[in-house]
C-alpha cells in the first residue's frame, strides 16, 4: 500500500454532519447540494462511509482499478475533542475536527500520543504548514512529525468524480525532497472527493502513480 493511500484513510469531521448518499452514474454527474454552514472539512460521524474507485497507473500501461472504502466505526471523547476511529487496519488512528481544521493522532502505545493538524480549515490560498505521516505495521500505527508539507492551493475548485460535481479545497501534500506529492480535493462538510499521487522518476519527470475518486458517500445511522 502506498504512503498516499495510507494517508487517505483519511482516513481522517463533526459527528452531526450527516448527508444523503451520493450514487450518481459516472456519465451523469450532478451538482451536490451541500449545507450552507460548512463547519468542518470532513463529515466525521459514526457509520459514515466513503467508497472510492482507486486506479493504480503503470508505466507499461497495465493499469488496475479496484474499490476501496473507509467507514468510521467508533468515537472516543478526550477532553473536549471527539476522536473518530475507522476500522481495520486503521483502528488505532483517530481524527477530530477543531476550529482550525482536521487533526489526527495515534492511540496505539498505551498513552495519549500528540495530535497533528492534517487539513487546515478554514484556510487561505498558499497557507503552508508541516504535515505528519502515518505509518501502519500490523496492528500498530504511529505518526511522525516529518519533513513533509501541506499547501492550500485553492479554496474553491470544482471537480467531477463518479459521485458528482463538488466545490473543493485543494491541498498539495509533498515531501520536501521533491520525490513524491499528492493533490487532494476535499469538499467542506463532506470530505475526501479525489486524490492523485505523483512520484518523480529517474529522468526527473513526474508520473501519476494513483488516483482515488469518490463513488459514494453513505451517512451513518
Amino acid at each position: 500500500m502506498t504512503p498516499a493511500l495510507i494517508r487517505l484513510i483519511a482516513i481522517i469531521i463533526t459527528a452531526a454532519a450527516l448527508y444523503p448518499s451520493c450514487s450518481n452514474s459516472p456519465s451523469e454527474p450532478t451538482e451536490q447540494e451541500l449545507p450552507s454552514v460548512k463547519d468542518s472539512i470532513i463529515a466525521l460521524g459514526v457509520g459514515n462511509r466513503w467508497n472510492w474507485r482507486v486506479t493504480l497507473f503503470a508505466q507499461d500501461g497495465r493499469d488496475s482499478t479496484f474499490i476501496d472504502s473507509l467507514r468510521i466505526d467508533s468515537v472516543l471523547t478526550v477532553d473536549s475533542d471527539k476522536w473518530f476511529f475507522p476500522g481495520q487496519p486503521y483502528w488505532k488512528l483517530a481524527f477530530a475536527n477543531r476550529s482550525d481544521g482536521c487533526y489526527y493522532r495515534a492511540f496505539s502505545h498505551g498513552s495519549l500520543e500528540p495530535s497533528f493538524l492534517y487539513y487546515k480549515y478554514p484556510a487561505r490560498v498558499n497557507d503552508t504548514y508541516k504535515a505528519p505521516q502515518a505509518f501502519v505495521s500490523g496492528s500498530d500505527v504511529w505518526i511522525v512529525d516529518s519533513v513533509r508539507t501541506m499547501t492550500v492551493l485553492s479554496t474553491d475548485t470544482s471537480i467531477t468524480v463518479p459521485a458528482g460535481t463538488f466545490r473543493c479545497y485543494l491541498y498539495r501534500y509533498a515531501w520536501t525532497n521533491g520525490l513524491f506529492y499528492s493533490l487532494e480535493f476535499l469538499a467542506p462538510s463532506l470530505g475526501w472527493v479525489r486524490a492523485d499521487t505523483y512520484v518523480r522518476l529517474p529522468n526527473q519527470q513526474y508520473f501519476r502513480q494513483s488516483s482515488k475518486e469518490l463513488v459514494q458517500f453513505v451517512a451513518g445511522p
